[in-house]
């Protein structure tokens, strides 16, 4: 059930509630209460009107909960779905993606660095700065472990990334060249983060790193 749906049951339910209301309201003014307490006083008033009230409510109640139980757990599946097929597309590209902390250290590397002869589990805890190979090192640092969002963010910035030296391929090729794109990670959207003044919580960055094949590709982004 999507929020539309629930949304529109959600409000038959209401009007079904109004509507019992006024339904058993009527029956009990127009003769239950005369029949069962012809004596009622201020107090039974009361009483019988709350009672009215909440039975008026039960069924509807019921309704909505039960909805609103199956709309969760069909969210629940179509967030599991999306997941699974997110993590299918990042572990089967090419491309190398890692997630840094506000460190700059990796929390998260995809299968994609086996290509530098690493196992992704393996960069987990080490600074990003440690994979570059390349003498302006200090420079691409704060390209690469950015803050800034949208149009501000860095693309296509030229890296060459150290291939594991437990690895076989270190000795012919100690680095690979890739161009890199780097975007901060925030709590807030990209729209908030953008706008002065506002309070955001900045939480790392996301970089995507892909294997130049060819040399005229680096030259274009020069």
């Amino acid at each position: 059930m999507n929020s539309g749906s629930f949304r529109n049951k959600l409000i038959v339910q209401l009007g079904l509630s109004v509507f019992l209301v006024g339904i058993l309201s009527t029956a009990w003014e127009n003769n239950l209460k005369a029949q069962m307490f012809p004596q009622a006083g201020p107090g039974m008033e009361v009483f019988a009107n709350v009672l009215i009230l909440l039975l008026a409510m039960v069924f509807p109640a019921v309704t909505i909960y039960k909805g609103a139980i199956r709309n969760l757990n069909d969210m629940e599946i179509q967030v599991g779905t999306m997941d699974r097929r997110y993590k299918t597309i990042i572990e089967a590209t090419n491309d190398l993606i890692f997630q840094l902390d506000t460190e700059g250290k990796i929390i998260y590397a995809n299968p994609a660095v086996r290509l530098l002869g690493y196992e992704d589990d393996v960069l987990e805890g080490r600074h990003i700065g440690d994979l570059l190979y390349m003498d302006t090192k200090e420079a691409a640092i704060p390209h690469i472990i950015t803050k800034r969002v949208g149009p501000r963010a860095t693309y296509n910035y030229p890296v060459q990334l150290k291939t594991c030296d437990d690895s076989v391929l270190s000795s012919e090729i100690p680095a690979i060249e890739f161009v890199m794109d780097a975007s901060g990670i925030w709590q807030e959207s990209d729209h908030v983060v953008q706008t002065k003044g506002t309070q955001k919580t900045y939480i790392g960055t996301l970089c995507v790193a892909r294997p130049v094949v060819d040399r005229a590709l680096l030259e274009e982004t020069d």
